[in-house]
């Protein structure tokens, strides 16, 4: 009995290993700055909804389609291409842990941005302590994000 367990958690830790060594982590530098990049371009964007719009006050319409803009712009570039444009130009990319060749979901983007969103910068604080560089919106999201190749 012991000796399956044993045979077990080798295994287990064997593909966690393979995982790791497969890839180049990006570290928490780099992921600031992609972010900085995808609020700045975000920013630009809500610019120039309110210079095209005739009225200087936001209405609640405006409001609602920058506020779904916002929170559907990663998800929908991350399943799409695995990288938001900030992420491009940083040269990574956010890929499913457990299949690292399978971009995330659209589901699993959205549960992404809602805890990055919830927890903010505190999200980021683990990328440093763990072997994948991963934030805790990466571990509740089953994502990781590696270097493009």
């Amino acid at each position: 009995m012991n000796k399956e367990i044993e045979e077990k958690s080798m295994k287990t830790d064997k593909s966690q290993t393979e995982f790791n060594e497969n890839f180049d982590y990006p570290y928490l530098l780099t992921r600031y700055k992609a972010s900085l990049i995808d609020g700045v371009l975000l920013a630009c964007l809500f610019g120039v909804i309110l210079f095209l719009t005739p009225n200087p006050n936001i209405s609640l319409v405006e409001g609602i389609i920058f506020l779904i803009i916002v929170i559907l712009y990663e998800p929908i570039l991350l399943s799409i291409y695995s990288a938001t444009v900030g992420h491009f130009m940083m040269g990574i990319k956010v890929i499913s842990l457990k299949n690292k060749n399978q971009k995330l979901n659209i589901f699993q983007g959205i549960i992404r941005i809602f805890i990055k969103t919830l927890l903010g910068w505190i999200s980021f604080f683990t990328i440093n302590f763990n072997p994948g560089h991963r934030a805790i919106h990466d571990f509740l999201s089953s994502s990781i994000v590696i270097k493009s190749e």
